[in-house]
């Protein structure tokens, strides 16, 4: 990947395998069983993957399906809310999770697991998912995405193709 891709390359790391080019239809009708916003290492931390654990389904083992951009619930909404933010941000907007000291919340959550994966489409610049009552953007717009901290749009570069930052790995900790 370009260097100024906003799509993070990872690996396998120990007993971790990772599927790339995945047929999107086959995780439709899946089971969300866990969600994670902290999925991914690079051994002192965290790039902050989003990640749906999936239940096993057919041939399929149990899986987590992970968006590999750093800070990936910071580039998607929910129902028209932001999934994360920045806590400086909050007066903006309330995003549905936080994990900041004095203030935490998931309303997210209790929105996908249990439930299963009714549509997953993406596309170069954009996706849509629905799990359960949840249905899940990453516009192709940048102005429907927070910003950064800063105030610059957080926009995909020239090259990035969101059909390849979606993986499927056997655990979370994938790393980067």
């Amino acid at each position: 990947m370009h260097r100024d891709s906003k799509i993070i390359s990872t690996h396998a790391g120990d007993s971790v395998t990772i599927e790339r080019d995945i047929d999107f239809g086959n995780v439709v009708g899946r089971q969300v069983i866990q969600f994670s916003p902290y999925c991914g290492t690079y051994g002192q931390g965290g790039p902050g993957f989003v990640g749906f654990k999936l239940k096993a389904h057919g041939e399929r083992p149990e899986e987590w399906l992970i968006l590999c951009l750093w800070c990936s619930d910071d580039w998607l909404t929910v129902n028209g809310r932001w999934l994360g933010a920045h806590p400086d941000q909050y007066g903006t907007q309330k995003p549905m999770i936080s994990n900041f000291s004095g203030q935490k919340w998931d309303e997210f959550t209790p929105l996908v697991v249990g439930s299963a994966v009714g549509q997953f489409d993406v596309e170069e610049k954009s996706c849509e998912i629905r799990i359960g009552e949840a249905h899940i953007v990453l516009s192709d717009d940048p102005n429907d995405r927070p910003p950064y901290l800063a105030g610059k749009l957080r926009e995909l570069m020239v090259g990035d193709d969101l059909r390849r930052a979606w993986i499927l790995a056997s655990a979370p900790w994938v790393q980067v």
